[in-house]
């Protein structure tokens, strides 16, 4: 493949561009913020719209020096009017404050500055509302926030290379819900705005190294990378926004995340074969249409004798829906990876994790909230009187670990 930049920097690295196929010199992918995009590419309108996507004139060129910069309605950097107000939701109370609106088209979030990319953090759940986006008065985007069961802090890329100068932006909600939401609810986390160095002084940002927010590794997970050689590469599939400082590490996602550096398929990973010391993955396998063919990509990139570590929902109820597919069971999981060498398996998540877990994906768990806790340590008391091998079996994931045979 072929990396054919659009927009460069002062280093010489490329901002966006295309990855062209060098045989055929058709566009597979592309790279927007310096992310490397390769989904979706199959269909020939994507395509040829693609092929199609110049700069602008006068769009963002070679010479500047790039940062990124968070503009938190709450902490600074853009203005909210009308009846937004900090709140810190009940369903989510980890997270910190975030800016509310019960939906009303008279609530604006807005600022002006430099930036050629603008991006957002919103929180999707069951209340969730539309809201729109406008640059210098033009509509980027329409947000739907609503999101079914659990609420979701999602990353959305709003605006590419904008032309360098000031620009303004406004976030309206539209006073409407997607059919299936309880209300029309917006939450906002923050705006990341791409400019040139200084553009916002004051709100550089945060580096991901120090985002509380980045998801955390399982343990055994930080343990099969922390044994990879230093010159070594270890990829995650479906690492989300997860983000480890490592220059060893890649991580890929599927979803448009903020953090992973490449955005592709599971099914179809664009890596050479052989090219991995280690590939982890956690909690994926279940939202993918085609098991098999993933365990298959997984293995294909892997070094011979490189490290597999996989976790996949087994005793889970429904979530991430509607892309839930495939539950695994510990023989399921020996029947996608038990020809690895040095083979073992081993089970997360407790009995009455579990149990609390599937009453908690009730519609309206609140009902529940007396029993569910008299439930949960009737659970523990069980748990107390069982073997470890004997909670396989009910275990709400299983993680498998294994060498690629030479």
């Amino acid at each position: 493949m072929e990396l054919v930049p659009r927009v460069t920097d002062r280093d010489g690295l490329t901002k966006s561009g295309w990855i062209v196929s060098a045989s055929s010199r058709r566009v597979v992918g592309v790279v927007r913020n310096y992310k490397l995009r390769f989904i979706g590419f199959d269909e020939p309108s994507e395509a040829a719209a693609l092929l199609a996507w110049q700069p602008p004139p006068g769009g963002a060129g070679p010479g500047l020096d790039y940062a990124d910069f968070t503009l938190d309605p709450i902490a600074g950097g853009a203005v909210a009017s009308g009846g937004w107000q900090s709140v810190v939701p009940a369903f989510d109370t980890s997270s910190g404050p975030m800016l509310y609106s019960n939906g009303s088209p008279d609530d604006t979030i807005s600022f002006s500055g430099e930036m050629t990319d603008l991006a957002i953090r919103i929180y999707c759940h069951q209340w969730g509302g539309l809201a729109s986006v406008h640059v210098d008065g033009q509509l980027v985007a329409e947000i739907c926030t609503y999101a079914p069961r659990w609420g979701k802090t999602r990353y959305m890329e709003l605006a590419t290379d904008l032309a360098p100068g000031l620009h303004h932006v406004t976030l309206r909600p539209l006073g409407r819900a997607h059919a299936a939401a309880r209300g029309q609810q917006v939450f906002i986390r923050e705006f990341i705005a791409t400019g040139p160095v200084g553009a916002f002084p004051g709100f550089e940002r945060r580096t991901p190294a120090m985002a509380a927010r980045a998801l955390p590794h399982d343990h055994r997970l930080s343990e099969v990378i922390a044994g990879v050689p230093a010159q070594g590469l270890v990829l995650e599939v479906g690492g989300g926004d997860r983000f480890i400082d490592d220059p060893r590490y890649i991580n890929t996602e599927y979803a448009d995340d903020e953090y992973p550096g490449v955005l592709c398929d599971a099914l179809r990973l664009p890596f050479a074969p052989d090219a991995f010391d280690a590939v982890v993955s956690q909690a994926v396998i279940e939202h993918v249409v085609d098991p098999l063919k993933m365990a298959t990509e997984l293995e294909r990139v892997a070094k011979p004798g490189g490290v597999l570590w996989v976790g996949g929902a087994f005793m889970q109820p429904v979530h991430l829906e509607p892309w839930h597919y495939f539950n695994v069971t510990p023989y399921g999981m020996r029947q996608l990876f038990g020809h690895l060498g040095d083979f073992s398996m081993e089970w997360n998540g407790n009995l009455a994790f579990t149990v609390d877990w599937l009453i908690g994906s009730l519609p309206e768990p609140e009902r529940f909230t007396a029993l569910r806790a008299q439930v949960k340590e009737a659970m523990q008391q069980i748990e107390s009187q069982v073997t470890n091998s004997e909670l396989f079996d009910v275990a709400s994931g299983v993680i498998i670990r294994g060498r690629k045979q030479s």
